[in-house]
C-alpha cells in the first residue's frame, strides 16, 4: 500500500512538472483586468481518467475520515467547473501538502487555482510613474470598452514563470 501511494504521488508530481514546462497559450477571450487563471488550455478533467483515479486514491489514503462520497463529489465538481487535468492534479498535491485538519471538503479542491495579474493601460501608467515598475509589464492583449480599445498588460515575471504565450495578433493599439 505504501509503495503504491509513493508511486501515485511520484506520478502526479512528474505529470505536473512536465506540464509546468510547456508553453501556455492564453487567448484574448480569457483576458480581463484582474487575476486570470493559468489553467486555460489543456486536457479537461474526466471523472473516469487515470488522474482522477489517482487523485481519489491519494485523497482517500490521506483523509481516511472523509467519506468517499465527498471525494467523488469534489472530483465531479472539478469536472463540472471545467478543471484541466493539470489543475486537478495540482489541487490534489496542494491539498496533500497544506490541509492539516484531517478532514477534506469539496472547497479544498475546487478553490485551487494559480493566477497571473492583468492590468489596463491606466493601471500600467500608474505603476510605471508612481510605483516605478518600469520594465515589469508587457502588452499581452486588448479589449473593447465602448468604442475604445484598451491594451492589457501582464507582469514579465509571471509570463516567464508560467511559460505564458500571447498571440501577437490579439494585441491592438490603444490605451
Amino acid at each position: 500500500m505504501i509503495q503504491q501511494i509513493k508511486s501515485d504521488l511520484q506520478y502526479l508530481t512528474d505529470y505536473t512538472e512536465m506540464l509546468r514546462k510547456e508553453e501556455r497559450i492564453i487567448l484574448n477571450k480569457h483576458l480581463r483586468p484582474g487575476f486570470v487563471s493559468i489553467f486555460q488550455s489543456g486536457e479537461r478533467l474526466d471523472v473516469n481518467s487515470d488522474i482522477a483515479a489517482i487523485g481519489q486514491k491519494l485523497l482517500s489514503a490521506a483523509f481516511p475520515n472523509t467519506s468517499k462520497s465527498i471525494i467523488n463529489i469534489a472530483i465531479a465538481r472539478a469536472q463540472t467547473l471545467g478543471f484541466t487535468t493539470e489543475r486537478f492534479a495540482n489541487a490534489v498535491l496542494n491539498v496533500l501538502d497544506t490541509v492539516s485538519s484531517g478532514f477534506l471538503t469539496v472547497s479544498h479542491i475546487i478553490d485551487y487555482d494559480e493566477t497571473f495579474e492583468v492590468i489596463t493601460g491606466d493601471s500600467y501608467d500608474y505603476r510605471v510613474t508612481q510605483k516605478k515598475e518600469v520594465g515589469y509589464w508587457k502588452p499581452v492583449g486588448s479589449m473593447k470598452r465602448g468604442e475604445k480599445t484598451i491594451v492589457l498588460f501582464a507582469n514579465i515575471n509571471d509570463i516567464e514563470a508560467y511559460h505564458l504565450v500571447f498571440p501577437q495578433s490579439q494585441i491592438k493599439e490603444g490605451k
